[in-house]
């Protein structure tokens, strides 16, 4: 396989205007040398410029936290043309018309076309070198092609991809770099680990505001996908004592995979990794281990993390044959998709390294709409001579066995060892969109000016978003005081937690005189084990109320009638008295199933969420008719748990639910777990239940590939549609009012839901956003924003769940009030929970908001009347989309009930659930690979009227689904 060299080297080391010196080495032509003239100006400020605005863009921009600088706001638009422009210059220097550079090119191109075109890669060299394999398979006969850039880090961050020279005649060839390679051992032979299956060692540093787990999903998905070929270990924020064990384990590893936080110095030479709090490391503090790896057979090291080029400068002095970086800063979802494309691409299609990293690379294009030439940042770099690599050629040196056989007892594997897939934490954050930057003083002077850097935690607080100092990083919560303290304070289960056995249940409903007294009566008894006494008193209650609300009918405004309907709309005691049914069933003999419901019923200081009397409404309703079905009954028990709309405490009661003989469930096995509300608390709790093999079944949760990124495993499904639904819905009926909209976005960076909510409409938007706005940000101010965006077309605006508390929704709430209608507003679904009866709009904001506030929901009454009759003889009115599809979860998973049955049997069932849904007519329950809901393929449009009562109608035209 011929080699091409091309070589970059300056003139004179002491003048930079003297330009470079250029070798052009092939086997044919010899050497060729010719002169290029310096990188101009112009060129060296359009590098700058798109720099700068690539990292302050939106979604790349809210990694910062910056205090004292100014940062220039650039549209998606603005930064595109930047790009641009950084082409043009960069070719234009390339294209100078020199005439020894203009023959050296010509003499390149017959070489690099050699054999034809092929469909190949490139990547780049170990000694500051870019290879590219023409055939693609890494074995044929297309030359190599090395481009050789020195230690100049200016020249290593060009965008050589595209030289239009190479695009033209080696497109195959990716970016080139320049690390320096003391080795003099390039010919030697190659060595393999000893073992039996490919090893996979993957590093988990320091994931503050990042998605590593999905990062980490993606190769344990290798190891489940080829159990008999592959194994992934993985260490989780481990002590350097931990990664020198790990390093130093007798049989190699094939491939290191480090994910989280990392950095490189302003001269590119050293690169740094966070490896967990409190640990900052450089290759060069583990060089002794790492060298050894080496020497087992280490064949790649991917480093899935920001500014890299000083990292794979340092990996090229221990001799590493092969790394992949990332040269600048890198957005999560990019970092993420990029890992998943490239080992989809190398170890299942099984293309060569090079091939490989151009699909993988290529493949990120759709998001350069969002965040401009991110196709730039990955880079392959490999020491001169080396083999092409391939996943097969891993496998052909495969040992039968482990052939390690130490003279002394092996090392001790490291203690810090990941638990098999499904098992691990939640993720540290809900940010989707923030990624691994850990920035040195230098490069902050270079993207923004010159800042003072004193530690570095204060370091990652200007430029990564985080908690102030001194304080634990946080996920949105609250603590007793609902002050949004990251470290909130968790209630003990007893208090949250009632099959209709606590009177001290936090969140219960309060029913005036007489009903208070049934009610506790009723529960006094349960908890003795009296249910006949239990049902007794609930149906008392229940039978009481109607009458006195039949008395007083006349009156609907008198304390009587009101007090009865408070009582017949109480969700717990129908709950309560249907418990006590199936308990006495079960001492008959009969098969029962237990399942939990949790749900926000009230904040941790006892104040009432009404979506948590919504999502009850829905279930108390399917669980009645369930247990009184005159044909066939089945015995559902539902155990009530309030998880207080705060995720840890949501994690903190999974981890309960899931021990044996948790008293609330009598002895019985859970079969499946209703909710949560949020999708951050369903996030945090699903590695527990994954590990327990739980299923859990979400009314409401939307945001994208919840499995994935939450270490789900197979176990949740939800009724609901996804945030890519709601987006495209709304975004959909935006683009047929106005064609080219410009648009101001709201959403709350810190809220997992509003955060991924915001980047799915930046995908179905694709650059018609032309500002973002935070509100989280404690500073926000309605009137302002919407001053400064006085000329764009509409508004979205994304307010979360309440997650933890109220104040990033009241500001969403205040924008739409603030705009008053005057631009077309899409807003996400939870603006549903505002107050827009008398007491929380006026009349006059509720009709300028008409046909102008415009929401997307999964179900609307008009939609499904028959439902809507059932519910309202249950709940006398008020019902809404949240009780439905809250009656859809319970009504999926009855007809997979039988005796013996398992919650894993029930997962089992669900994945190929058929059910028909009573509140779609026509439809199907029915789930896809990543238990979203298959035939939820769009929503309904909704608008805001002037009717307290029902305050959103159907948007004119808008048709059922």
């Amino acid at each position: 396989m011929e080699t091409i060299k091309l070589t970059l080297r300056p003139r004179d080391e002491d003048n930079p205007a003297a330009g470079y010196r250029v070798r052009l080495d092939s086997r044919d032509l010899g050497e060729l040398e010719a002169a290029l003239p310096a990188m101009p100006n112009s060129l060296v400020a359009a590098l700058a410029d798109w720099k700068a605005a690539y990292a302050v863009q939106e979604g790349v921009r809210s990694h910062f936290r910056i205090s004292g600088v100014k940062i220039t706001h650039h549209t998606a638009q603005d930064v595109i043309r930047l790009s641009e422009r950084l082409q043009e210059e960069f070719n234009e220097w390339l294209n100078d018309g020199n005439k020894h550079w203009r023959e050296l090119r010509e003499a390149l191109i017959p070489l690099l076309r050699r054999n034809g075109y092929g469909n190949g890669n490139g990547y780049a060299n170990g000694n500051g070198s870019s290879y590219a394999n023409g055939n693609g398979n890494g074995n044929g006969d297309r030359p190599l092609l090395i481009i050789d850039l020195g230690n100049d880090d200016t020249l290593k961050r060009l965008p050589w991809q595209d030289w239009k020279l190479l695009r033209q005649h080696y497109y195959y060839s990716d970016a080139a770099i320049r690390v320096l390679n003391p080795s003099t051992s390039l010919g030697s032979r190659p060595s393999y680990p000893q073992a039996a299956k490919i090893r996979i060692l993957v590093i988990v540093g320091e994931s503050d505001d990042i998605s590593t787990d999905q990062d980490l999903s993606a190769i344990q998905q290798l190891e489940h996908d080829h159990p008999d070929t592959v194994e992934v270990i993985s260490l989780l924020q481990p002590s350097p004592a931990t990664l020198q064990a790990a390093l130093e384990d007798p049989q190699g590893f094939h491939i290191l995979v480090y994910v989280g936080h990392s950095r490189s110095d302003d001269d590119g030479n050293v690169g740094w990794l966070l490896l967990n709090q409190t640990d900052e490391i450089s290759i060069r503090n583990f060089k002794f281990a790492l060298s050894k790896l080496v020497r087992k057979g280490l064949q790649l090291a991917i480093f899935n993390s920001c500014d890299g080029l000083g990292l794979a400068q340092q990996l090229a002095q221990i001799d590493v044959p092969r790394c992949i970086v990332m040269k600048e800063p890198v957005p999560d979802p990019v970092a993420v998709e990029f890992l998943q494309r490239f080992f989809h691409e190398f170890a299942t299609k099984k293309r060569s390294l090079l091939m490989a990293m151009r699909a993988a690379r290529q493949g990120l294009e759709h998001f350069n709409l969002r965040y401009s030439e991110v196709t730039w940042l990955p880079t392959v770099c490999v020491k001169q001579n080396t083999e092409p690599l391939t996943w097969q050629l891993l496998l052909d040196q495969l040992q039968q066995e482990p052939a390690i056989a130490p003279p002394h007892p092996p090392e001790p594997r490291p203690p810090q060892i990941s638990p098999p897939p499904g098992t691990l934490p939640p993720p540290p954050s809900p940010a989707t969109n923030r990624r691994k930057w850990l920035v040195g003083a230098g490069t902050a002077a270079v993207l923004l000016g010159a800042i003072a850097l004193v530690s570095l935690r204060q370091v990652r607080c200007l430029f990564v978003q985080c908690d102030a100092p001194g304080s634990s990083p946080g996920q949105g919560l609250v603590g007793p005081a609902g002050s949004g303290n990251p470290s909130p304070t968790l209630l003990p289960i007893e208090r949250l937690i009632t099959a209709g056995d606590n009177g001290n249940l936090l969140g219960s409903l309060k029913l005036e005189a007489p009903y208070a007294a049934l009610k506790q009566a009723g529960i006094n008894a349960f908890a003795t084990g009296d249910y006949n006494t239990a049902k007794a008193k609930f149906d008392e209650l229940r039978q009481l109320a109607q009458t006195q609300r039949q008395q007083f009918s006349n009156d609907s405004n008198s304390p009587d009638y009101k007090n009865a309907t408070a009582a017949l709309r109480d969700p717990e005691v129908l709950i309560f008295r249907n418990n006590a049914e199936v308990r006495l069933r079960r001492q008959a003999g009969q098969p029962t199933y237990t399942i939990a419901a949790v749900i926000p019923l009230s904040t941790p200081e006892g104040t009432l969420i009404n979506i948590g009397e919504q999502m009850l409404f829905g279930i108390a309703q399917a669980q009645d008719q369930a247990v009184n079905r005159i044909n066939a009954p089945t015995n559902l028990e539902v155990i009530i748990v309030n998880d207080l709309n705060v995720p840890a405490q949501s994690r903190a009661i999974a981890e309960a639910l899931v021990q044996p003989n948790l008293p609330a469930l009598d002895g019985q096995p859970l079969l499946a777990v209703i909710g949560n509300y949020t999708s951050r608390g369903t996030c945090d709790s699903l590695p527990v239940y994954a590990a327990a093999k739980q299923v859990v079944i979400s009314p409401l949760s939307t945001v994208m590939n919840l499995r994935a990124r939450c270490n789900g495993a197979d176990v949740f499904f939800r009724t609901t549609s996804s945030t890519q639904i709601e987006a495209r819905t709304l975004a959909d009926y935006l683009h047929q009012q106005k064609n080219q909209p410009r648009v101001a976005l709201f959403a709350n960076s810190k809220e997992f839901y509003s955060d991924d909510l915001r980047y799915q409409f930046e995908s179905e938007l694709r650059g018609t956003i032309v500002r973002t706005f935070d509100l989280s940000d404690p500073q926000f101010d309605a009137t302002d924003a919407l001053r400064q965006v006085e000329d764009v077309d509409a508004l979205v605006v994304l307010p979360d769940g309440r997650t933890g508390n109220s104040e990033s929704f009241n500001r969403a709430l205040a924008v739409i009030k603030a705009d008053g209608g005057r631009r077309l507003i899409l807003a996400s679904a939870p603006i549903y929970t505002a107050d827009w009866s008398d007491r929380g709009s006026s009349s006059e904001e509720r009709r300028a908001l008409s046909n102008r506030l415009i929401v997307a929901t999964d179900w609307y009454a008009a939609c499904a009347p028959d439902f809507v009759q059932s519910a309202n003889r249950y709940w006398l009115g008020g019902v809404n989309r949240v009780t439905a599809v809250s009656y859809e979860a319970i009504e999926v998973l009855l007809p997979k009930l039988r005796p013996g049955i398992t919650s894993d049997e029930i997962r089992q069932g669900l994945a190929t659930a058929q059910s028909p849904s009573s509140i779609f007519p026509g439809k199907t329950i029915s789930f896809d690979a990543r238990g979203d809901r298959k035939d939820l393929t769009t929503r309904v449009l909704t608008t805001l009227v002037d009717n307290p009562a029902n305050p959103f109608d159907l948007v004119p035209e808008t048709v059922c689904p």
